[in-house]
């Protein structure tokens, strides 16, 4: 039991990855996809971590995920003969030495069970997903291992705590869609028994000595694995197994058409098969059905129920399977469509951090050189200043840079240097970015503004006098950090219109506010963001538009659709992160001058992904800002999928 950070090998048409469970669950947070309905094997009672009195501090990561191929049953190895009230200090006890002793992550097992039948969750992270534990040398990442609290080399395990085992192994196998009765053959990560890369056939069920040089589960517990393996098996029928798409990807053109996947899958009785293709955005778009048997293989070629060929992008099929024996668990297997004819480039910009990532970006705003930059804070507690400084990069016609508060950071010296501009205006005041960062940019030969104001409020207003007036328009945003995301995603066409950025209170107007509107004659007025970012007060003294959605992602397209409706052209589109963390690369995107929309780290939000759509026609270039760790891989895809679809 050590832990071990590995990936999940081997598959074996076994059930989908823990990235696409992960990412079809966040895509229906983020406004997409379904999830499946109950099945006949339930789950059963488990004391959750907060129950049993899991201590938050000393967890010490998130959980990693892999595949659940199979279970392995251990014991703990501790005493036999505690009490009903004990029950939960022996798991806190195990959880501490888990932690403090071995120095592992979390408590190493996905679930314990007691000797009165009582199942614990163990390992953080999600009980119904497959969370990595630390209980198998080498196969961690494609099992979940359940713990039997005591020590059984010689006790046998009371009558409760085996009934108990066999309904969380039933339950959690069946989520899994893996066969009690069956074998995987999985590739080792390195144990005593398996060195690293072996190939091991092993029982669904197994136990830990199978695997690694050790006495666990105990003598008398491992030798009732093939009685539990046929328990566990009658539990909960009907049961769907071994769900698989071949191959995983099916290529081709929306105009040429798309090569075939075979959805296959087995069950414990003859059963009649329902499948539904569903795209996150798109919905459910082809729904097939294969004759009653306790096989299933059917195909699918890439069209929606129309015959038509679907864009390119991630897809889920789920599996319904019932009979006369009942409805079995739906089991989702994923199938990728490459649609090789995807012209249109959604081309990330990143850099190794948030500077370098604005460095990127300003190699695509002025390839060349610039007169001007604009040089912001990238610090989390400055962000309100630095929004307001992407008009005035337009205005300026240069690119917006960023800066540590204390230091000129390796990537934007570099730029600087690269530009070579003879103007640089710093948004913010010193406590943003300092002096010495100030005489940095000034011992380049470059002569420093300073544009800033005591506060905020003031600091956005001696921006928008820096761009100019009058102006026919402007935007105000919320100056609270819990709303600034909606202020960075309207940057971008707040600045390809020209309209500077100003803030408000949530109940009130600051002054500097109300005098910059005055000054620059504003005659049409936005107020990015809901009711709980911009009170009804607010935006009925200003006598402002409501520009918002329900949540931040669709107030980003609902801005966006504002911008081209005020004359953005829509043939740039920017995507940057919705999440906090990640908020200062949307800042660096809005100086393009063009929308910018939001997406999940994991997951595209629905209404992203049909904003890009909706203007696929007209957009040539989409820029996805930021690295796979504020923006993964599919999701980036995701934009290139939208902006290419017929």
């Amino acid at each position: 039991m050590r832990n071990l950070r590995l990936q999940a090998v081997d598959v074996q048409g076994h059930s989908e990855s823990a990235v696409s469970r992960l990412t079809r669950v966040l895509r229906g947070i983020l406004g997409g996809g379904s999830q499946p309905a109950a099945a006949l094997t339930d789950q059963p009672a488990i004391v959750s971590r907060a129950q049993w009195g899991a201590d938050l501090h000393i967890r010490r990561a998130d959980p990693d995920y892999g595949a659940v191929q199979m279970a392995v049953v251990h014991h703990t190895d501790t005493g036999n003969d505690y009490t009903p009230l004990q029950a939960r200090a022996v798991v806190r006890g195990i959880y501490v030495f888990h932690v403090k002793s071995n120095g592992w992550n979390d408590i190493g097992y996905n679930f314990l069970v007691d000797r009165f039948g009582t199942v614990y969750e163990g390992r953080y992270g999600g009980m119904d997903l497959p969370v990595i534990g630390a209980h198998t040398l080498g196969f961690n990442s494609v099992s979940t291992g359940v713990s039997l609290m005591g020590t059984f080399s010689a006790a046998s395990p009371s009558p409760a705590m085996l009934s108990s085992l066999e309904q969380v192994l039933a339950w959690r196998l069946d989520v899994a869609h893996v066969d009690p009765l069956g074998h995987a053959t999985v590739t080792s990560a390195g144990s005593d028994k398996y060195p690293q890369g072996a190939h091991a056939t092993l029982n669904d069920i197994s136990g830990h000595r199978d695997m690694d040089s050790t006495g666990c589960p105990g003598d008398i517990a491992y030798a009732l694995l093939d009685q539990i393996r046929h328990a566990v098996a009658q539990i909960g029928l009907p049961k769907v197994y071994r769900p698989a798409t071949v191959p995983d990807t099916i290529s081709g053109t929306q105009l040429g058409g798309y090569a075939t996947a075979t959805i296959s899958a087995v069950a414990t009785a003859p059963m009649h098969w329902s499948l539904t293709v569903t795209h996150f955005a798109l919905g459910d778009v082809r729904h097939l059905t294969a004759p009653d048997a306790d096989g299933l293989a059917a195909q699918w070629d890439g069209t929606d129920d129309n015959g038509r060929p679907v864009p390119g992008g991630d897809y889920s099929v789920r599996i319904e399977a019932a009979g006369p024996a009942g409805t079995a668990r739906a089991a989702t297997v994923d199938v990728a469509v490459d649609n090789t004819s995807e012209l249109r480039p959604a081309t990330r910009l990143a850099g190794g951090d948030r500077y370098g990532t604005s460095a990127a970006v300003s190699r695509q705003v002025a390839p060349d050189t610039a007169t001007s930059v604009i040089v912001a804070s990238a610090d989390n507690a400055h962000l309100v200043d630095s929004l307001v400084a992407a008009p005035l990069a337009v205005a300026k016609k240069g690119p917006l840079l960023l800066s540590a508060i204390d230091s000129l950071p390796g990537d934007t010296s570099a730029e600087l240097d690269r530009l070579h501009p003879s103007d640089a205006y710093i948004v913010g005041g010193t406590a943003a970015v300092s002096d010495s960062v100030a005489a940095a940019i000034t011992a380049k030969g470059i002569t420093v503004h300073r544009v800033a104001g005591d506060d905020a409020p003031s600091t956005a207003a001696e921006v928008a006098g820096a761009i100019g007036g009058p102006r026919v328009g402007a935007v105000v945003v919320a100056r609270e950090r819990a709303h600034l995301v909606d202020g960075l995603a309207a940057s971008g066409p707040a600045a390809g219109l020209g309209r500077p950025v100003l803030l408000v209170n949530h109940d009130s107007v600051p002054a500097a506010t109300t005098a910059a509107l005055a000054d620059l004659h504003v005659m049409d007025l936005w107020a990015v963001g809901g009711t709980a970012a911009i009170s009804d007060v607010v935006v009925t003294q200003l006598h402002a538009r409501r520009v918002a959605g329900d949540d931040r992602w669709s107030t980003a397209a609902a801005v966006a659709e504002a911008g081209v409706a005020a004359g953005v052209v829509p043939d740039t589109f920017v995507v940057a992160s919705g999440e906090e963390a990640h908020l200062v690369d949307a800042l660096s995107g809005g100086s393009f001058g063009k929308p910018v929309l939001l997406t999940g780290r994991r997951a595209m939000p629905k209404v992203t992904w049909d904003e890009l759509y909706s203007h696929r026609v007209t957009i040539e270039q989409a820029w996805v800002v930021g690295g796979t760790g504020s923006i993964a891989t599919s999701p980036a895809a995701d934009v290139k999928h939208a902006i290419n679809a017929l």
